[in-house]
């Protein structure tokens, strides 16, 4: 916005709140100040047409030097291609409201999609209301979410009208700052002004931004596009890796918590009190693949423009996993498989184990690998014994990493990303996603889960739970 448009809006809105004091509560303007807002608004992006949406956001930073944390977040932010699909609105007063109105009086309205790529969960014209409403009665500011998600890579309305009521039960008036933007032709005013005309209410709207959502699945998408093209790679232990469930007497469990160290725990799945957990569980099979390794040292992924083809190198992140086969005969596709994703802190040894006997029993391979920066450190194993005390000790694959260099490596250890705090578990489920996505492939491909030569999973029904 032009900085004389700026001045003119600060001036109007000096002017507005001593007018609103004595006719009412005013529903403040001012386009340039998320504290002000309506927030989220297009005022507060540059264009960019490397972006899908074409723009790029551009929130104020802080002093740096006496914020730095702040900054580097928006820093972050601010490399993304529009706001959040589930954005936290901001909408300010001059005075006290009615909060009970505010649901009544605030809402959005869905504008154009920038893409034709998908019909999208919104069409033009449709209304969201908000949810999650909270309220400063020292500030006099309104926060709230869409009730239900935005369609991502959308123009949206944010709308204020005098449904809302003043403490009085009085109707909220409009900001003169916000009048004079709706009678500018100019920049962001202009877009905002035919916005606003085209919303049908029956009341007057006071305030009002506009702003576009993010290209929210705009990586993944790519990023699937340019795995296609490398290729599928497996690997087979050199020794044993295929055990017949009703052979093993032990299953030991050692995950490698850094500096030489491991946290071990066994269970004696053959033993009576515990084999009957595994009913329906045929063969247990240890292999390997090759998955396009994304996160740098970091453990972060490196930021790209939503318009830009995700470059995906060369597969070279080696990815443990094992298939739980059931022990009823295999059709002659191969056994439908679930591809078993665990938890947040757990590992491909744990709750797909416990789950697997129960997709078994239902004719349902499972497949399970360890989610990046899971599965403690590279030296985890599996220690397997079998009735006769045979031992095989296998690759548990473990994805942690000792990120914080405390010489100690968690559980969640290079998932959970904490500075830059936006980044949070983004890039690591990222990761993770490519890699089942090149586990599709691995099966598409006809995997031999037992080395007879022949495909043991059906790659039409590949299924995921978790």
């Amino acid at each position: 916005m032009p900085k004389y448009l700026v001045v003119f809006f600060l001036a109007l809105r000096a002017a507005g709140f001593a007018a609103g004091t004595s006719a009412g509560v005013v529903a403040q303007f001012d386009a340039t100040n998320p504290q002000i807002g309506p927030f989220p608004a297009d005022s507060l992006t540059v264009p960019d047409a490397a972006q899908i949406t074409g723009r790029r956001l551009d929130m104020p930073l802080p002093d740096c030097g006496a914020m730095p944390a702040l900054c580097a977040q928006l820093t972050l932010i601010n490399e993304l291609d529009g706001f959040n699909v589930q954005p936290r609105i901001t909408v300010a007063f001059s005075g006290p409201v009615n909060t009970s109105t505010l649901g009544a009086g605030i809402f959005f309205v869905a504008l154009n999609n920038l893409t034709t790529d998908e019909v999208g969960l919104q069409k033009a014209g449709d209304t969201i209301a908000i949810n999650q409403v909270s309220y400063d009665p020292a500030t006099h500011t309104a926060y709230a979410k869409p009730n239900s998600a935005l369609d991502q890579h959308r123009r949206f309305a944010l709308i204020v009208t005098d449904a809302v009521q003043d403490a009085s039960g009085n109707p909220i008036s409009a900001d003169p700052a916000f009048t004079a933007c709706l009678q500018s032709s100019a920049g962001y005013c202009a877009g905002l002004a035919a916005a606003v005309a085209g919303v049908a209410t029956p009341n007057h709207i006071v305030a009002a931004s506009t702003f576009t959502t993010q290209s929210a699945t705009a990586w993944l998408q790519s990023a699937h596009s340019q795995l296609q093209n490398l290729p599928v790679v497996v690997h087979r232990p050199d020794g044993k890796y295929v055990f017949d469930f009703a052979n093993i007497a032990t299953l030991g469990v050692n995950f490698d918590t850094g500096s030489g160290n491991f946290s071990s725990f066994s269970l004696p799945i053959g033993s009576p009190q515990y084999s009957f957990l595994f009913t329906g569980l045929g063969r247990l099979s240890f292999l390997s693949y090759l998955s396009p390794l994304l996160l740098n040292s970091e453990q972060t992924i490196d930021p790209a423009a939503t318009g830009a083809a995700v470059p995906v190198p060369t597969p070279s992140n080696e990815i443990a996993f094992h298939v739980y086969l059931p022990n009823t005969p295999e059709p002659s596709t191969g056994y439908p498989v679930a591809i078993f994703g665990h938890g947040f802190g757990d590992s491909s040894i744990g709750a797909p184990t416990l789950v697997a006997p129960v997709l078994a029993q239902s004719g349902f391979a499972t497949i399970a690998i360890n989610a990046a920066g899971h599965g403690y450190g590279p030296q985890s194993n599996l220690v397997l014994t079998e009735k006769g005390n045979t031992t095989t000790t296998l690759s548990l694959g473990g994805r942690g990493i000792d990120l914080n260099g405390a010489g100690s490596i968690g559980s969640t250890e290079g998932c959970e990303i904490l500075t830059p705090l936006p980044i949070g578990l983004r890039d690591c489920i990222r990761q993770t996603v490519v890699d089942l996505m090149q586990l599709v492939r691995v099966i598409q491909s006809g995997l031999d889960v037992d080395g007879d030569g022949k495909p043991d999973l059906d790659p039409h029904h590949i299924y995921y739970v978790g």
